[in-house]
């Protein structure tokens, strides 16, 4: 009993039109059919560009690279840089350091060869060859000589320095030979290099900066025969320094100080005898300042430094001294080592005292020495809390005064 079993799909139980499910497996079977075909296609491309990118890279492995050969000649002092090709040779481009590259042209043919200036120094020389299909061999060699030629012109920095000036450097790879600067259509200033300094290939020099707007032109020489030469223009908003003046009292007993500023003072500071003082200038950074100080017998140092809103400086000295003229008088002022409370005076003159004088924080005291002219006299002061700054004059018979001046704390 054999069964054939027979599948229509357009049959239904041996009659009538198709199901809904014969349709179904129909349009499935037509979207497996076209996964499958891109799928095919798809990698059928990625194999096929796998297989391009391959041979690309054996066709850049296998390309031939250009024959480089630099030659040093120090007698002539060139270098000779000779290629060879088995393709045509578009262009041969050199370049020293770091200068603009330049470039020799094939002109065709696959050899080319010429020469080029050799530079003095420790130099790097670098050599590109481009074939007419874009390839391109590179070489790079370090060449160092002292017969070649200094064809490099110097270099030029210009720096402001903290205290306002500007520094000028001048640097050149084998020697120097000078600089010159000028402001504006000023005269101009040359500075040679010393001759006496062991490196010859730097020139420094420092120089004040002008007040205003002003331009600034700097050139540097080196010491080749060709005089190679480097150029700077800047232009430069310039400061002032305040001016200090000290005037010395004609009896050398004080002094004046006067400050000014055109943009105004910012402080003073006072040193006499080594002793440090603020000034009080007051408020609104005022354009003038002055004030007085005491001067005391024998040698007197005095240091004013100003500076001003921008911060520059002036510093001004001034030894004063005050010997006294008539060394038969003597005044003193002593702190007991025994005793921070009070001072000890003391007076002499070999011709008489004829009065003695006292001042305190600028406050006058009477010291009664009588009528007899002593020749000597030594009296204690009390000191009074805080600061005290004392002054005791000695007035001998015949009108000869000797000073002290002394600053004691309690």
């Amino acid at each position: 009993m054999n069964q054939i079993l027979d599948y229509n799909p357009n049959k239904s139980a041996g009659k009538g039109p198709s199901t809904k499910s014969d349709i179904i497996v129909r349009v499935f079977a037509v979207l497996l059919a076209l996964f499958a075909v891109a799928l095919l296609a798809s990698g059928g491309y990625k194999l096929y560009t796998s297989k391009m990118e391959e041979k690309k890279i054996e066709e850049q492995e296998n390309s031939s690279k250009a024959d480089i050969v630099i030659t040093t000649d120090e007698n002539n002092k060139t270098v000779q840089i000779s290629v060879t090709h088995d393709k045509v040779i578009k262009t041969v481009t050199y370049m020293w350091d770091s200068e603009m590259d330049k470039s020799k042209d094939g002109n065709g043919e696959t050899t080319i060869s010429f020469d080029i200036p050799l530079l003095q120094g420790d130099h790097k020389l670098t050599v590109i060859v481009t074939d007419m299909d874009g390839n391109e061999t590179k070489k790079v060699e370090n060449i160092q000589t002292e017969s070649g030629v200094d064809a490099i012109p110097p270099t030029i920095d210009v720096q402001v320095t903290p205290e306002k000036k500007l520094l000028i450097t001048a640097k050149d790879d084998v020697e120097m030979a000078y600089i010159t600067y000028r402001w504006n259509e000023d005269e101009e200033v040359q500075i040679a290099v010393d001759e006496n300094q062991e490196d010859k290939t730097t020139i420094e020099y420092t120089i004040d900066i002008m007040k205003g707007v002003n331009s600034l032109r700097v050139i540097a020489v080196d010491a080749s025969p060709k005089s190679n030469t480097g150029k700077f223009f800047e232009t430069y908003t310039g400061v002032t320094k305040p001016d200090v003046k000290i005037t010395i009292a004609s009896d050398k007993k004080s002094a004046n100080i006067y400050c000014s500023h055109e943009d105004g003072l910012k402080r003073i500071k006072l040193s006499l005898n080594g002793q440090d003082y603020d000034v009080d200038i007051g408020q609104g950074n005022p354009k003038e300042a002055s004030f007085d100080i005491q001067l005391g017998d024998g040698q007197n140092t005095i240091k004013v430094t100003a500076t001003t809103t921008e911060e520059t400086e002036t510093v001004a000295e001034e030894t004063v001294d005050n010997t006294p003229e008539n060394p038969e008088i003597v005044a003193t002022i002593e702190q007991p080592a025994d005793s921070g409370d009070k001072v000890t005076l003391t007076g002499k003159c070999q011709s008489g005292i004829a009065a003695v004088k006292l001042n305190v924080n600028d406050v006058d005291y009477t010291i009664d020495i009588g009528n007899s002219n002593p020749t000597d006299i030594t009296f204690d002061f009390e000191l009074l809390e805080g600061n005290n700054k004392i002054t005791f004059v000695v007035v001998s018979v015949n009108g000869a005064e000797q000073q002290v001046v002394k600053e004691f704390t309690r």
